[in-house]
């Protein structure tokens, strides 16, 4: 069918920042991370993860000796922050992963949709320790 719109296509773009990350209690110690995918209530649009922004350090914030295993990355329609090594409770590592999502719709498909959803994934990984070596 013809649009209305004679078939003119919006973008919204989405800018996702994780900037921290603070273990309120501790379950398993082991290497988190983000992952981060976004979509339209009641619909199958899926945002697609465009660019990786680096966040620069405030010269403020000490690091830790926080032990970072992976650098953020763009996987299909979902953005992964790097990956991060909890040990404690109450740890509070600084990530600054972020990254801008876009949404491309016909014009008359945005004036129609519902809301936009931010879905959050804790990917988990268990350290086990074998002759001196971390096994992930």
């Amino acid at each position: 069918t013809q649009s209305t719109w004679g078939g003119l296509i919006g973008t919204i773009d989405a800018f996702v920042c994780c900037h921290s990350f603070r273990n309120i209690d501790l379950f398993d110690a082991g290497v988190y991370a983000i992952r981060v995918s976004l979509g339209v209530l009641k619909s199958k649009h899926q945002a697609v993860p465009l660019q990786l922004l680096e966040i620069p350090q405030s010269p403020l914030m000490k690091k830790r000796g926080e032990k970072l295993f992976s650098n953020p990355e763009i996987n299909g329609h979902q953005f992964t922050t790097q990956s991060f090594l909890i040990q404690y409770a109450g740890q509070t590592i600084e990530l600054k992963d972020s990254v801008v999502f876009r949404f491309e719709f016909d014009l008359q498909d945005i004036l129609e949709q519902d809301q936009i959803v931010v879905q959050l994934e804790l990917l988990f990984s268990s350290l086990t320790r074998r002759k001196k070596k971390f096994v992930f």
